[in-house]
């Protein structure tokens, strides 16, 4: 199955004012299967802008445990027609927020996608 990047990304723009958010249906970090994690393109998410593929990405859960995470490409997809996969055979990390970074108006369709596996 797939999740719509369809609206906000993980939920209502309030509910993403509080922090990131990992919508229940996608895998958590560290399981087989695809993490999404969304946050606001200008607070908690906005390092996603100078992350390149072949970085590291450091990922702690809610129970403490430590993943490391290499971002394996960076799209911007338009929401409309996107959608990312929850079913894959490696764990994967999906970091989603809006795009363009600089835009001053909230709603675009463009979502900005940091794709990264997990290393250990």
């Amino acid at each position: 199955p797939d999740v719509a990047l369809i609206g906000p990304p993980g939920g209502p723009g309030r509910t993403l004012a509080y922090g990131p958010r990992h919508p229940g249906a996608s895998a958590l970090p560290g399981e087989t299967g695809n993490a999404i994690i969304a946050g606001h393109r200008a607070t908690h998410i906005a390092f996603l802008r100078d992350l390149a593929p072949g970085e590291r990405i450091g990922v702690e859960t809610i129970g403490g445990q430590g993943h490391l995470y290499e971002a394996v490409s960076v799209d911007v997809v338009d929401s409309r027609r996107g959608s990312l996969v929850l079913d894959t055979q490696l764990s994967m990390l999906s970091l989603v927020t809006c795009y363009p970074f600089d835009e001053l108006e909230a709603g675009g369709p463009l979502r900005y996608v940091v794709t990264a596996r997990m290393l250990y």
